[in-house]
């Protein structure tokens, strides 16, 4: 019986790891896309059918060399927070921007954490409130823990350049 009741115990905390790791899929009311919310990856984005924006978009982008190599060097300190909307243009543009900058300088995949909100900019775990975010696209960077800059919308220059700015007032 004690034997039944671990495995039981094993199996429940498994479960609810798991299902930590998982996100919410809907429909966007305005325009129909596949809304994802919650915790993502560039795989889960990848494994949806209609987000071809984001393969087009990462093939499309030219990042400057010269942004590329300096986030080579540097961009493996810090780690990444990214708040996207599956259903919104600027996040279209934008995360396939960061999917190209980020393999291109060769960042630490497991550096970031990305999520995926709905119109009201809502995640399932709340991390949209820890991390005050109201507009979509937003690329968090931190150091040691503490927040250092932040990119929301779309970049002042490109986004590797806007990256490489950070990390030059950050070191």
């Amino acid at each position: 019986m004690r034997k039944i009741f671990v495995i039981a115990a094993l199996m429940m905390m498994n479960l609810t790891i798991t299902a930590q790791d998982k996100y919410e899929t809907t429909t966007d009311e305005k325009n129909g896309s596949v809304v994802y919310r919650g915790n993502i990856s560039f795989a889960d984005l990848e494994q949806e059918k209609t987000f071809n924006w984001l393969r087009q978009g990462a093939q499309a982008y030219e990042p400057d060399a010269a942004s590329i190599e300096l986030l080579k060097e540097n961009l493996s300190q810090y780690r990444l927070i990214t708040f996207m909307g599956t259903w919104c243009d600027d996040s279209h543009v934008l995360i396939p921007q960061l999917y190209k900058v980020l393999t291109d300088a060769r960042f630490p995949m497991e550096e970031l954490t990305m999520y995926g909100v709905d119109r009201t900019k809502t995640t399932t775990d709340g991390a949209h409130t820890q991390y005050s975010i109201n507009l979509v696209p937003t690329v968090i960077v931190l150091r040691n823990g503490k927040e250092v800059g932040r990119i929301t919308e779309s970049p002042r220059k490109s986004l590797e350049a806007d990256l490489a700015n950070i990390i030059r007032a950050n070191k």
